[in-house]
């Protein structure tokens, strides 16, 4: 009895002796991911409340409220938003872990995910052994948001809403007008400018050769500075506040939306976003390319615009 009862004291010690040997004071867990991505785009995506149900992993996940989700029985929620990266606080029970998830640049296309974590174990064993085991269920999870929003990061259509690909520009030749106004332009203001060059374009025996192009600046003081042009086969002499142009044959990015203004606009923020992210610099106005006839078509959510964007 007496060697069953010093055998037993042994091995308690033992395993006492194990857990604050193996087990430190401070827990530290991460998980770290390369992604072909840019650094400002990954941020963009992380922070983004609204497509979280996007990457999630489905499995026992949902989302709970503005700032955060559940995940296979834990609760994560954004705290703080720092330069570094952003606070996730994660939730089991009554216990809450403060975490950082970080998206570092490595090239202009390129970036490292990190997340990392650091749990208190305790001076009480049987509290150090339980911090223990739920610091591999937080690394676990966070190995499977990860691993989701690294898949979800690498896709650009995913990042910027859209396919964006790199072209030649092949209309070179152009003429435009310009008008000045105190509101954002309607289509008939848009097309009544259209029908003008097309009008200057025909008595010039010239051909248009591609969709008539639109490019709307503002000012601070809600000044708006509409340019037309379409693009022609041949060099035309300026009249009036009729101008030829000619462009650059250079690179230009190019992408398609399908939808009214409201969506045009959200692609040419997400085509500029692309632009910063990437580092591109441009020789050229950015520019609508009218596919559809917004004057016959009036359903706006069938017309198509192709967005064009020069680079160098």
């Amino acid at each position: 009895m007496k060697t069953l009862l010093l055998t037993t004291t042994v091995v308690i010690a033992l395993v006492i002796g194990g857990i604050y040997l193996l087990i430190p004071d401070e827990i530290k867990i991460a998980e770290v991911a390369y992604i072909h991505c840019s650094e400002k785009g990954g941020y963009r995506i992380l922070t983004n409340n609204s497509n979280w149900k996007k990457w999630l992993p489905a499995k026992s996940s949902s989302i709970n409220n503005s700032n955060g989700f559940n995940y296979n029985k834990h609760n994560f929620q954004i705290g703080n938003r720092y330069a570094e990266g952003l606070e996730m606080l994660i939730k089991k029970d009554t216990s809450v872990y403060y975490s950082l998830i970080s998206v570092i640049p490595i090239k202009v296309d390129s970036s490292r995910l990190e997340w990392r974590a650091t749990l208190s174990a305790g001076r009480n064993p049987f509290k150090r052994a339980q911090q223990y085991f739920r610091a591999r269920e937080i690394k676990s999870n966070m190995k499977d948001i990860v691993s989701n929003l690294k898949l979800y990061l690498e896709k650009p259509e995913n990042v910027y809403a859209m396919t964006i690909t790199v072209d030649k520009v092949k209309d070179t030749l152009l003429v435009a007008r310009k008008m000045i106004s105190g509101s954002y332009p309607d289509t008939e203001i848009i097309y009544k400018l259209v029908y003008g060059l097309r009008s200057y374009i025909k008595s010039r025996g010239a051909k248009e050769t591609n969709h008539p192009m639109v490019h709307v600046a503002t000012t601070s003081d809600n000044v708006y500075e509409t340019t037309v042009a379409i693009p022609v086969n041949k060099v035309l002499d300026d009249s009036g506040d009729l101008a030829f142009k000619r462009m650059v044959p250079g690179n230009i990015l190019t992408a398609q939306v399908k939808g009214g203004i409201s969506r045009v606009k959200e692609g040419e923020a997400q085509l500029e976003n692309f632009v910063q992210d990437y580092q591109f610099v441009s020789p050229a106005i950015p520019f609508q390319s009218l596919v559809t006839n917004r004057m016959l078509e009036k359903d706006t959510s069938k017309w198509i615009t192709k967005l064009y964007y020069p680079i160098l």
